[in-house]
This record gives structure tokens, C-alpha cells and sequence, in this order.
């Protein structure tokens, strides 16, 4: 007995000794040397999956005493259809992220009545919204509604809709009829076919929404007292926060201070990720799900159909998630080229069905 006791104290101290050396190995100063992000999806059966491009071309021509002043490019779609009507918006930037803060956004939206009786109240409008003046303009259509939705809903076509200014006077609102803008064009989905129950990757997804920007330095402090820091920089500035840690052998538990800017609310007080420490470089690795556990995945599936218009059949969505890989040195080189976009914040955000945004990405990405 006394054997087997001494063997277990020798098995337990060299474990120590191990889980030591490898807390020792995570002191110090740690800067980002390269960096990854991927994206992916997995459904049980094999279907088609909107890849976030289209083909076709759509315009937004507008007129002031019938000569033309301007055009809008009018490139992204998304629709929603039930027993009562059909919603369309169409605009000239991204529906899910907005990284344009000039020139103009505009919305060209149709509101279709199912029921014959109401036909009255169709009505077509274009919204557009100038960054620069901060003024909005409306432009407002009539009840014939010209124009043609596939019945998978991945097309559209709209047969030169003329939509008249709406002008606010002290007498009220009134229709001005030498200021109008055409609309015409027709846009398709292009899909890609994601297999049943297999990681598809939904990169060429987030990509086309143009959203593409990397922070240039990230730095993480670990102290042997168990605190830390981190530095984020990029084109915008620097954030910093202060935060206390715990690790495993292969996790890394972080806790921000409560004070620490948005960091403590946004991510929840803390993060966790999967490390490695292999040739004195630091991996850091995290894979996080859009669905928050507080909902069903039937009801992630619709929140995801609905924010990204993906197009997945109902009742066969397993899982969307974030892959995050970070590289980092102790060692003061160059930085190698970074392939992390930056997230933004969502057209249509919804907080329950983007719990993985809140987290780590959130951070990295500096979610506005």
C-alpha cells in the first residue's frame, strides 16, 4: 500500500511540474503574427445555398425635370412571403453589413397584398439616405405593382416602376411630380449546393457582403499573478482592456474587468478558447455557433433564413459557426499578412441568433 501511495504522489507531482511548466510557457507578451477566419454550415440533406451573389442588374434612375441627375446600382435582394403578403427590399448595398459611411444607401422596397380586397394597398417606395448630409428622401409609387417574383424567391424583376418625391411642407406632405426615380432590372441568386451533413464552407458568403477589414496589431499580456491585458489596434485606433485568466493544459478562461469598456457586457464577463504552444509560438483557437442556447435550432434556422436569406429548407439545418485561428509570437518579427475580415454591425441584427458574435469575433472584429 505504501507502493502504490508513493507511486500515486510521483504520478500527481510530475503532472504538476508539467501543468506548471506549461503556465510558465504562457507568461509574458504575446503579439499576433498571422491570423484566420472561417465560416461554415451544415444541413442533413443536400440542397442549394444562397452563395451571396447575384446575376442580373438592377438601376434606380433618378429624374429632376425629366433629365437625369443620378443613378443607383441597385445589386442586393431579399425577400419575405406568408398567407398575407410579399416584402421585397432591394438595395445598393449589402442587406446584412453596412461598411459604407458616404455617398448614399438605397432601399427600394415592395409591399404586395395577397388578398385581391386589398390591392388598394400595394404600394412601392425607395428610401435613400445620404452619409454625408445625414438627410433621408422618400420616394413613393402607386398601387400597380409591375413586377415579378420566382416562386422559389431567389429572382426578381421590376418593369420600369416610377416612383414620384414625396416633399414635407408646412401644409403637410405632398407628391412632387417633377422629381422621380425609374426602377428596372431583373437580379438571380447564384446558389452553391451544400451536402448533407458536411461542413460547407460559407467564406465566398461573407466575402461578397464586403465587409473586409483586419486589425493590424493584436497583443495579449498573461501575468503570473493572474491578470492580463490586451491591445487591439487598427486604422481606427487603439482599445485596451484588462482582464484575469485561468488555463488548463489546453484552455485558456479569460475575465474582463466590469469597467473595461463594452467588453464585460458584450462577451458575456469572459471567453474561453483552446491554445497550443508549439515551437515558442502561441495557437489560439475558438469555434463558436450563430444559435445562442437559449433557442431552439428550428428557431435559429428561421432567424439565420431571415437575416441572411440563405434559403434553407425548413427542418433540415444542423449548425452555422465561426472558426477562429490566431498565431501568435513572442518574438518581435514583422506581423505576416492577416486573413481576418471585420465584423459589422448586422442590417437585421438579432442577438439571440448571433450569440457567437458577441463573443471573441466581437472583440477582434470591433463590432460598432
Amino acid at each position: 500500500m505504501k507502493k502504490i501511495a508513493h507511486l500515486v504522489f510521483l504520478a500527481l507531482f510530475f503532472m504538476s511540474c508539467e501543468d506548471d511548466e506549461e503556465l510558465s510557457d504562457l507568461i509574458g507578451t504575446w503579439k499576433m503574427i498571422d491570423s484566420e477566419l472561417n465560416f461554415y454550415l451544415t444541413v442533413n440533406k443536400t440542397q442549394d445555398i444562397f452563395s451571396g451573389k447575384y446575376d442580373g442588374s438592377m438601376s434606380a434612375s433618378r429624374y429632376i425635370n425629366n433629365a437625369k441627375n443620378k443613378d443607383y446600382a441597385l445589386t442586393n435582394f431579399n425577400s419575405i412571403s406568408d398567407i398575407d403578403m410579399t416584402y421585397i427590399n432591394i438595395t445598393n448595398q449589402s442587406l446584412v453589413f453596412s461598411d459604407q459611411v458616404t455617398g448614399d444607401r438605397a432601399v427600394y422596397s415592395i409591399m404586395d397584398y395577397a388578398s385581391n380586397s386589398l390591392n388598394q394597398f400595394d404600394q412601392s417606395g425607395l428610401m435613400v439616405y445620404s452619409y454625408e448630409s445625414g438627410f433621408t428622401s422618400n420616394f413613393i409609387g402607386n398601387n400597380y405593382l409591375n413586377y415579378q417574383l420566382s416562386n422559389d424567391q431567389n429572382e426578381v424583376t421590376v418593369n420600369l416602376d416610377t416612383l414620384f418625391f414625396e416633399a414635407y411642407t408646412n401644409e403637410g406632405a405632398i407628391i412632387d411630380s417633377s422629381s422621380y426615380v425609374i426602377i428596372d432590372g431583373n437580379l438571380k441568386k447564384k446558389l452553391s449546393t451544400a451536402n448533407a451533413n458536411e461542413n460547407f464552407s460559407m467564406n465566398s458568403f461573407f466575402e461578397s457582403m464586403d465587409y473586409m477589414m483586419i486589425p493590424s496589431s493584436i497583443e495579449m499580456t498573461f501575468k503570473e499573478d493572474g491578470t492580463g491585458k490586451e491591445i487591439i489596434t487598427d486604422e481606427e485606433g487603439t482599445m485596451s482592456s484588462n482582464f484575469n485568466w485561468t488555463s488548463t493544459d489546453s484552455t485558456i478562461s479569460i475575465i474582463y474587468d466590469e469597467e473595461d469598456d463594452d467588453y464585460y457586457e458584450e462577451n458575456g464577463g469572459g471567453l474561453e478558447f483552446s491554445y497550443r504552444i508549439q515551437d515558442g509560438d502561441l495557437s489560439l483557437k475558438q469555434l463558436d455557433s450563430f444559435c445562442d442556447e437559449s433557442i431552439s435550432r428550428s428557431e435559429c434556422e428561421q432567424e439565420i433564413n431571415y437575416m441572411f436569406d440563405l434559403g434553407i429548407q425548413s427542418g433540415t439545418f444542423i449548425d452555422m459557426w465561426t472558426q477562429i485561428e490566431v498565431d501568435m509570437s513572442k518574438k518581435s518579427i514583422a506581423s505576416r499578412k492577416l486573413s481576418r475580415p471585420k465584423i459589422h454591425n448586422n442590417y437585421y441584427h438579432d442577438k439571440k441568433a448571433l450569440g457567437a458574435f458577441t463573443k471573441w469575433s466581437n472583440k477582434f472584429f470591433f463590432n460598432k
